[in-house]
């Protein structure tokens, strides 16, 4: 479940779409995919920590490779499961 922060900010970005006339379908997903890539630009201390010391260079990155990199790095972000 992504973190609660960022499903307020998206619920919020909605909210703003959704009130003007005309939104469309289109336009909500927009805000959403904007919201969710904003919150992605910069990795956090916790998704840097959580691929700390992987190999990411190379054709050949051992035991990972880059979608074993990438689960870690979005699993530690906002749209990541969140231990309560």
């Amino acid at each position: 479940m992504p973190s609660k922060e960022l499903t307020k900010a998206v619920a919020t970005e909605l909210a703003k779409v959704h009130s003007r006339k005309g939104s469309t379908y289109e336009d909500m997903a927009q805000a959403a995919i904007s919201t969710i890539l904003a919150a992605l630009q910069e990795p956090t201390e916790v998704m840097l920590h959580e691929v700390e010391g992987m190999l990411v260079s190379g054709p050949y990155l051992g035991m990972l490779d880059a979608a074993d990199i990438w689960e870690r790095l979005l699993a530690a972000s906002a749209l990541g499961e969140q231990r309560e």
